[in-house]
């Protein structure tokens, strides 16, 4: 009888470290999971708040782009003869430097903003308001990257660092 139960606590002994080492690995399975589904989440998190700082920025930007723009159309409507001949001439060369692949769908009018310095060296250029594909769209900016350094301005009143520009297909 003394044998039996040896051998029957010894079984409910390793029966037990068994049933230990079971539970044990659901717990690390559970904690593993847990781990897993929170590191998930903190990356959504992180993914989320990255798009939404991205779109606040380009937000920003369209906002600044519309203020230089607004600024440019009351500047244009007080233009004297020489700022006039100026942006004209400045116009000119972009359209000359400007080629238009066949084929290209676009509206009539795209819409330039480039930031310059003194010099006429060309340090930005964005489009707004200007519906094509991106071969139209990329070919009017390639022509103003082309197209620097840009004509000088004939007098320091004369120069403004950002210009806005509308292009037309040339014909």
């Amino acid at each position: 009888k003394n044998l039996e139960a040896k051998k029957k606590k010894k079984l409910e002994a390793e029966n037990k470290k068994k049933l230990d080492a079971e539970n044990k690995k659901k717990l690390d399975a559970q904690n593993k999971k847990k781990t897993l589904e929170k590191l998930k989440k903190d990356e959504e998190s992180e993914l989320i708040s990255y798009e939404l700082k991205k779109i606040e920025k380009e937000l920003r930007e369209l906002e600044e782009l519309e203020q230089i723009i607004k600024r440019q159309i009351i500047r244009n409507s007080q233009l004297n003869d020489a700022e006039t001949e100026y942006i004209l001439t400045i116009k000119s060369k972009i359209e000359n430097n400007w080629l238009i692949p066949h084929d290209t769908k676009h509206d009539k009018i795209c819409t330039v903003v480039l930031s310059q310095l003194p010099s006429g060296k060309v340090t930005n250029v964005k489009l707004h308001a200007c519906m094509g594909d991106s071969l139209y769209k990329d070919s009017l900016i390639n022509a103003v990257w082309k197209s620097s350094p840009l004509p000088i301005a004939p007098d320091v009143e004369v120069f403004t660092e950002n210009i806005v520009l509308q292009f037309e297909e040339p014909k």
